[in-house]
């Protein structure tokens, strides 16, 4: 939480002096911070999303590169969301620079950015501001894992577009290295398709020959021959890089071939023909044109099939196009369709639980009835047992105490002093029955 605070105040620094360049030790600083409050899983991360706006694109992509293997999976979905956010050139930068980090970490999602980066139409792809971000993010950096470009694995229609835009992106403040690395992987792109029929493949040609012709031709002529081992087909597009350009024989005035192909020899000198030998002469040149009227209206109608062929492969892209995303759909519905599963399982299992739970309820219902019949039984022959027993007390209690009162004197009847005497007696016998039975008439210390 202290990263995260400290983040905050930094963040703030930078808006008020509208810094975005950064020292450093600076640069060390904001890496350090921010790596803290990404990894921090109690750091509140829409807060240091929002510090990161002012953070410069270079910070951003350096920081992808280090938190990438270790950042939560949401939080990471939250990060690229955040990154390619359209607000301007800065985010332009912003999606170059970690584009250009998640190459090395993660291709595919790199080649995605890429894919938002870099549009279709050629007009877009040529901003400056875009040049700019992808020149500064990718090709003037040297730590950047531009060979993984060339992995199978990635979306060829992208990946050609990339080139191209890297390709129209070399300038002089370039290292030279760049130029090679990406005029290389290039080549091996368009190695892996027909460079004559394909019409994207072509285009990406013309530039790279575009770029070919910005270089020395001793550089020229060793590009060839490395591809001629990686792309072997690309390296035939430059014949007179392979084979070198035709001699000329200046003092005897002959044209002579060095490909290894014999071919005549003309000299001046007079020629006399005679009217057949013009005729002769009349005659082919007539079917020399009809054949050239043949051969020309051949590549008329090659010309339609070609571009024909052009725009069926330019479908053909956007069908390929349409199935890869035709395929993340049926992956997203894969998912979705694991997770309904797992609910359907899920509340499968509560709908059992629930069952069992309204048969034991029933069953406890049903045990506390039989419970409840069996405590009314009980308690009603506990009730008749004790009535019985009541009243043969009664009985016992009448019968013992009918003996001692049968000599009881009247109730009006004067009594003597041996007669009180008796009657006193009487009465203790009479007390001492009711405790013989039970019934406790005396205080307990007279009884004791």
């Amino acid at each position: 939480m202290a990263d995260a605070e400290e983040l905050h105040r930094f963040s703030k620094r930078l808006k008020e002096k509208k810094k975005t360049r950064l020292s450093t030790e600076e640069h060390e600083s904001a890496i350090e911070l921010l790596k803290n409050s990404v990894l921090d899983r109690e750091a509140d991360f829409t807060g240091v999303l929002e510090a990161m706006d002012s953070m410069p694109s270079v910070v951003i992509g350096d920081l992808t590169g280090i938190i990438w293997d270790e950042i939560p999976e949401e939080r990471r979905i939250l990060f690229l969301r955040w990154a390619t956010r359209r607000d301007g050139e800065k985010s332009l930068r912003r999606m170059a620079f970690v584009s250009a980090s998640l190459l090395a970490h993660d291709p595919k999602v790199s080649i995605s950015l890429l894919e938002r980066l870099v549009p279709q139409d050629d007009s877009a792809s040529r901003s400056q501001e875009l040049r700019q971000a992808l020149r500064a993010s990718f090709l003037i950096k040297r730590d950047v894992k531009l060979q993984n470009l060339s992995s199978p694995t990635l979306s060829e229609p992208i990946v050609i577009r990339t080139c191209r835009a890297f390709l129209e992106c070399l300038d002089k403040t370039v290292p030279w290295a760049q130029h090679n690395t990406i005029s290389q992987i290039t080549a091996e792109i368009i190695g892996r398709g027909n460079p004559r029929s394909d019409s994207a493949r072509l285009t990406l040609t013309s530039a790279l020959e575009s770029e070919l012709k910005t270089w020395p031709v001793e550089l020229q002529r060793k590009f060839v021959n490395d591809i001629e081992t990686t792309a072997p087909a690309v390296a035939e597009l430059f014949p007179t890089l392979r084979h070198g350009e035709p001699a000329v024989d200046k003092a005897g005035g002959k044209s002579v071939q060095t490909s290894g192909q014999s071919s005549p020899v003309f000299e001046n000198a007079d020629v006399k023909m005679s009217q057949p030998g013009i005729r002769n002469l009349t005659d082919n040149i007539e079917k020399r044109i009809e054949q050239l009227r043949l051969d020309l209206q051949l590549y008329s109608e090659l010309w339609k099939i070609v571009g024909d062929f052009d725009r069926l492969q330019a479908s053909a892209m956007q069908a390929d196009e349409l199935k890869a995303q035709v395929q993340q759909l049926s992956e997203r519905l894969q998912a979705v369709e694991g997770a309904r599963v797992a609910a359907v399982e899920r509340i499968g299992s509560l709908e059992r639980e629930v069952t069992n739970s309204h048969l034991q309820l029933q069953q406890v219902a049903s045990d506390s009835d039989s419970t409840k019949q069996e405590r009314d039984q009980l308690i009603a022959q506990v009730k008749a047992h004790a009535e019985v027993e009541i009243e043969q007390f009664k009985n016992r209690l009448g019968g013992n105490l009918s003996r001692l009162v049968g000599d009881l004197p009247a109730k009006n009847a004067e009594l003597s002093p041996a007669s009180s005497q008796v009657l006193l007696r009487q009465y203790h016998q009479f007390l001492d029955k009711l405790e013989e039975q039970g019934v406790r008439v005396r205080p307990r210390r007279e009884s004791q």
